[in-house]
């Protein structure tokens, strides 16, 4: 007879929604809030992937099925609540998130093209890792070669890469390079 086991969440791993105002490439300031990512979001994740496939929804799902249920709750997004043009809005937004996949490696990093350079990607890496570290599990994400945005972003918030010297991909044959955080 097998029996079960089940992971309990830590209570470090659930975030209280934190809302922050930031102001846009416009000038208006807009409310955002950070928050996990659920069933609603998997549409999202998926459109703004750029590998997604046909398939790619069943396994975004899963992701953040298996986020919410057993941890460690690091699949996030950002949503604007408000803004100063839009101040009827009725339903959040959601202009960002991360995941996290099932060997453990964050990734799906991504921040609307509108809402870049505020700081956005930033607080989602900063919250994954945090909740990583506070249980005490690896902090590893994959990187494209020459993708300078998440190279930059990883760096500054004190990644780097496992093997700086490796071969590096050209072309179609650009690598993915594990970056890493010590906890």
């Amino acid at each position: 007879l097998a029996i079960a086991q089940t992971k309990t969440i830590d209570a470090a791993s659930i975030i209280e929604p934190a809302t922050r105002t930031l102001k846009t490439e416009n000038g208006t300031n807009s409310d955002f809030r950070l928050r996990h990512l659920n069933r609603g979001d998997i549409e999202y994740v998926n459109s703004t992937w750029p590998y997604s496939t046909s398939k790619s929804i069943y396994k975004i799902q899963k992701q953040i099925e298996d986020d919410n249920s057993r941890g460690p709750r690091c699949c996030l997004g950002i949503e604007i609540l408000q803004s100063e043009e839009k101040k009827e809005k009725e339903e959040p937004e959601l202009v960002a998130c991360i995941l996290q996949y099932h060997n453990g490696a964050l990734g799906m990093l991504h921040v609307d093209d509108k809402y870049r350079r505020l700081g956005l990607g930033a607080w989602l890496l900063s919250e994954a890792t945090r909740i990583l570290q506070e249980q005490g599990l690896p902090c590893f994400a994959f990187i494209m070669d020459n993708n300078k945005a998440s190279e930059s972003l990883f760096l500054k918030q004190g990644w780097v890469k496992e093997e700086p010297h490796g071969k590096k991909g050209t072309g179609r044959r650009r690598a993915k390079r594990k970056w890493i955080k010590a906890i």
